[in-house]
């Protein structure tokens, strides 16, 4: 290794890192936050969410129809909790920024509703920085690759090299050399998750992700084959693999959303759950588990 390669690293690694760790702290900010996304919810909408006992929810059909009725707007996606005392949640209008209207299952009444998708929509937003717009993802792909640059920089000059050990905090508390190897150790151990975080977040970039969605599109990969014909594209509220895929149509007659939650629960779905409406008679429905955890998504 010759001193100008050296210099050469480190100073890339040096302008990565002050493009890279103002981003990252801030995701890292928000990422946590979204982390407490129940605990959060229930303090600030704790009158909201729950009820003063367990409560037989009414009919699905029949709850859509007291809720848009007092609401004035269409039920879009209805959102199914696992504690018989706590309210169901129900999209109004098409988004992730649609307002939320807590409902009582048992009578259908609207105990309040959360506006732009609700606070940790809003973390969410900021923690993806989607709140620029394009310019956001463009920032988060540039940011991306910077972040891998570091981390090879990084473990280029971190690399053992004559009497240098992997691992050291050599020379005293506040001089130059024990910061440089403290740094230089907690860099060799966090660089490999940073990378990883950094790798696993591209296919939501703009122009990288863009290019992988479609590979993955084109070829299948984790989405089910669509039984039937297909009809337009519905991006709302899918999953990241499903997105851009052309729903299956069928004709009449249209199937109410308690026929489809019961097919859904005998074939093993549990609760929570969370359920898309078709937009129109022939569009279907969608009906996952809703992860009350971000680390409990699959």
């Amino acid at each position: 290794m010759t001193t100008s390669v050296y210099r050469a690293m480190w100073r890339w690694h040096f302008y990565a890192g002050l493009i890279v760790l103002p981003v990252l702290a801030w995701m890292a900010g928000t990422g946590a936050l979204y982390l407490y996304k129940p605990e959060i919810e229930r303090a600030l909408h704790r009158s909201w969410i729950e009820l003063p006992a367990p409560a037989q929810p009414m009919p699905l059909a029949g709850m859509i129809g007291v809720v848009e009725r007092q609401a004035g707007m269409r039920v879009t996606q209805v959102t199914r909790p696992t504690a018989s005392d706590e309210s169901w949640q129900m999209r109004l209008g098409e988004g992730e920024e649609a307002p939320i209207a807590y409902v009582r299952p048992d009578t259908g009444a609207v105990l309040g509703i959360s506006g732009g998708g609700g606070a940790m929509e809003v973390v969410k937003r900021l923690h993806s920085l989607s709140v620029a717009g394009p310019f956001g993802n463009i920032l988060v792909e540039i940011v991306a690759g910077w972040a891998i640059l570091l981390v090879l920089t990084g473990f280029y000059l971190w690399w053992p090299r004559g009497a240098n050990r992997a691992l050291s905090l050599a020379g005293r508390v506040g001089e130059r050399r024990f910061w440089r190897n403290l740094h230089a150790s907690i860099g060799a151990l966090a660089g490999a998750v940073l990378m990883f975080l950094a790798v696993t977040g591209m296919p939501w970039t703009y122009f990288w992700g863009a290019r992988f969605h479609a590979f993955v599109a084109e070829r299948g990969i984790g989405r089910p084959k669509p039984p039937g014909g297909q009809g337009e594209r519905h991006d709302a509220h899918l999953g990241w693999s499903m997105k851009g895929m052309p729903d299956p149509v069928a004709g009449p007659p249209r199937v109410g959303p308690d026929a489809a939650i019961a097919v859904a629960v005998e074939r093993g779905m549990k609760r929570p759950w969370v359920v898309d409406l078709p937009a129109f008679p022939g569009k279907p429905y969608r009906i996952a588990t809703a992860a009350t955890r971000a680390e409990d998504a699959r």
